[in-house]
């Protein structure tokens, strides 16, 4: 069985997402921010958990073209909801 580069790109990303969750890599909240995000909610929850430090990050996000920003938007309304919760 021959491989496609796609499958195996993607399944290394997938691998550095895992990762970068697993470890909790503050280093790694921009990768995160632009790819984890697109992945999954546990992805968007650990952006949520870097505060403010992710901001720049969405922002980003937001202006890349490609970028998804439906993404963008749940995770800015985790970090919003959270921030609520703060300061109740």
């Amino acid at each position: 069985m021959i491989l496609s580069p796609t499958f195996v790109a993607t399944q290394r990303v997938i691998a550095l997402l895992r990762a970068t969750l697993r470890y909790d890599a503050p280093v790694a909240l921009r990768g995160l921010v632009l790819i984890g995000i697109q992945a999954g909610r546990r992805a968007q929850e650990r952006v949520v958990a870097g505060r403010s430090a992710a901001l720049p990050y969405l922002d980003e996000a937001w202006s890349l073209e490609q970028y998804n920003r439906t993404a963008v938007l749940e995770t800015w309304g985790l970090l919003l909801r959270a921030a609520c919760r703060r300061c109740l």
